[in-house]
C-alpha cells in the first residue's frame, strides 16, 4: 500500500478510536479529593509527593505505576521501547523490559510505537499479571494532538487501561488557537514555581490536557567538580513546563495530579526511568558497533 492510502487507511482507524476514549476517572484506586480551583492558572497540591517517605496512603489503593518511552537509532528509523513498572509508595522499579519497533511513515507517531508498546505489555500481563500497571504513562501524547488521538490514546484505548500522556512537545491544533510557541511563551509568565498548571483549552471551549511546571528542577550532563574530566547528571534550575493529558480513564485533573505525584525533575520518575534504560540500550548498541 502506498504512503497515502496508509495515511488516509490510519485516519480512520484514529477516528474509530477517538470515539472509544472515555475521558474521565474509571480507576480500581481512589483519588483523593482536591479544593476545587477555578483560577485559570491552578496548583497540583500533591506535586513531589513520590518523595516523601511515609506516604504511603497518598493514593489509596494504587500499587503499581509504569512508563512507556521509545528511543531511536540516529540515523534510522529503528528504535527500542521500553516499559518500567514501578511499585507505590516509593516508586521503586519491579520490572524493566525492550524490544525493537518498526519503520514508520512521518507524523503518524502512535502508529510507528504503539504496537511495541502493546507487545510489551502484553509480554508484562503474561508473564507478571500481579504486577500490571494500575495507571500507564506515556512519553508522549493523548488527546492533546490534531486528531484528538495521540500515542496515550492508541495504546490506552486497545488494552483499556488508565493512561497519561506526557510531552515536552505537542504538534499545533489547527482552528483552537493552540501552538507550542504561543503555550510555551504563557507557561514562562503564569507558572511560577512547581505544581502550577494551566489547562489548554481551545477556541471551541475543548480542553485537550494541562501544561505543567511539576518541578523548579531539571536534570542535565555537566562536568563533575570532584573528576573535571568525567561527566555528571547535576540538578538545575528549569522553567520548562511538561504536556499532560488524558490518554483513557483518566481525567485532565487526575492525570496532572497524578504527573506532578511522579516528579522529581521535570519528567515524571515513570518515563523518566523508562527512556534511561531505553537510551541506555541505544547506547551499548553504538558501544558494540564501534
Amino acid at each position: 500500500m502506498d504512503p497515502k492510502a496508509k495515511a488516509r487507511e490510519w485516519d480512520k482507524i484514529q477516528e474509530s478510536l477517538k470515539l472509544r476514549i472515555t475521558p474521565h476517572d474509571q480507576l480500581n484506586f481512589t483519588v483523593p479529593p482536591q479544593p476545587v480551583q477555578n483560577d485559570h492558572v491552578r496548583t497540583a497540591h500533591m506535586v513531589g509527593g513520590c518523595d516523601k517517605k511515609g506516604d504511603d496512603a497518598a493514593w489509596p489503593g494504587l500499587r503499581y505505576i509504569a512508563g512507556m518511552d521509545v528511543s531511536f537509532f540516529e540515523g534510522t528509523d529503528e528504535a527500542v521501547g521500553c516499559v518500567v513498572v514501578m511499585k507505590v509508595p516509593g516508586l521503586m522499579p519491579v520490572y524493566t523490559d525492550f524490544t525493537l519497533t518498526t519503520p514508520y511513515i512521518p507524523s503518524y507517531l502512535a502508529f510507528r510505537e504503539a504496537p511495541i508498546l502493546l507487545a510489551l505489555l502484553d509480554k508484562l500481563q503474561r508473564e507478571r499479571p500481579e504486577i500490571y500497571p494500575q495507571v500507564l504513562m506515556i512519553d508522549g501524547n493523548g488527546i492533546l494532538h490534531p486528531r484528538m488521538c495521540g500515542l496515550a490514546c492508541h495504546v490506552g484505548v486497545l488494552r483499556d487501561i488508565p493512561t497519561i500522556g506526557v510531552g515536552k512537545n505537542f504538534l499545533q491544533i489547527d482552528g483552537e488557537d493552540l501552538t507550542m510557541q504561543k503555550i510555551k511563551e504563557l507557561s514562562h509568565t503564569r507558572l511560577t514555581g512547581a505544581g502550577k498548571w494551566f489547562p489548554l483549552t481551545g477556541t471551541s471551549g475543548r480542553v485537550y490536557g494541562a501544561v505543567s511546571l511539576c518541578s523548579v528542577w531539571s536534570l542535565r550532563i555537566g562536568t563533575d567538580p570532584a573528576a573535571p574530566h568525567k561527566k555528571a547528571l547535576r540538578s538545575t534550575e528549569s522553567i520548562n513546563p511538561i504536556f499532560v493529558s488524558p490518554g483513557h480513564r483518566v481525567s485532565v485533573e487526575t492525570a496532572v495530579e497524578i504527573t506532578a505525584w511522579c516528579c522529581k525533575y521535570r519528567v515524571p520518575e515513570p518515563i523518566r526511568a523508562a527512556d534511561y534504560a531505553s537510551r541506555e540500550v541505544v547506547r551499548g548498541t553504538h558501544r558494540q558497533k564501534a
